[in-house]
């Protein structure tokens, strides 16, 4: 059961950002501070750096998703205009 809930957690963390992610892209801009984009992006790459070696499945899927959208969002506030 313990498994479950952490996992369906992972999801929600997971999606959580693809609004974001999806209203950035139609605007081409990313509304984010880069306060906000270098702490997210910083937690997600030490946990993901954590849990790699613990093999946990749901939160590697979710770490490794959010640095995709996290890429998204980073290239679209730190681009060339």
């Amino acid at each position: 059961m313990m498994g479950l809930i952490g996992f369906l957690g992972a999801i929600c963390l997971g999606l959580c950002a693809v609004p974001e992610v999806l209203r950035t892209i139609k605007d081409k801009k990313c509304y984010l501070g880069n306060g906000f984009l270098y702490l997210w992006l910083g937690g997600e790459i030490l946990l993901f750096i954590y849990v790699l070696p613990k093999g946990d499945v749901p939160l590697l899927l979710n770490y490794g998703f959010n640095l995709s959208l996290l890429a998204i969002l980073c290239y679209y506030k730190w681009r060339k205009q």
